[in-house]
């Protein structure tokens, strides 16, 4: 089930769901809160050597995503000319919007990305936007790993 509009804002008004600074008005649609996104994006970097494939293994012993972000992608700056993902790029970006889940809520929540056409917009420019859908979980107790 997709909590609507006014689900998300009696969450919010509850503190199920914590969004920082909190949406205006116009940022709710039927289902979701629309995001800003934030000005620094990281752009991954090519493999340095062709045919070698970079292997993240998150469970590492010292694994540091910091310090992957440093090595492996270039930090880049939007500016008002947007930014042009080029075929099979990969690009992080991030949201100004703080999220926070009480894992107490019950409540997952999917953030993507979405074009946004605005009036003043040409064809050829567009603006996107993430986007976050809300739903309700059912917590399984007895699978729990963590202490809630």
């Amino acid at each position: 089930m997709v909590l609507t509009d006014r689900e998300i804002q009696a969450a919010l008004d509850c503190g199920h769901i914590k969004i920082v600074p909190a949406p205006s008005v116009d940022a709710y649609s039927s289902t979701s809160v629309d995001l800003t996104l934030s000005k620094f994006i990281r752009s991954w970097k090519d493999a340095p050597i062709a045919g070698v494939e970079q292997i993240i293994c998150p469970s590492a012993e010292g694994y540091n995503f910091n310090d992957v972000l440093k090595n492996l992608s270039e930090a880049k700056e939007l500016n008002a000319e947007g930014y042009t993902i080029k075929p099979q790029e990969f690009v992080l970006g991030w949201t100004e919007e703080t999220i926070e889940l009480p894992t107490s809520s019950r409540i997952a929540a999917r953030v993507e990305g979405k074009v946004r056409w605005q009036d003043w917009a040409s064809e050829s420019t567009s603006l996107l936007r993430p986007s976050m859908q809300v739903f309700p979980v059912r917590f399984n107790w007895k699978y729990a790993t963590t202490a809630l």
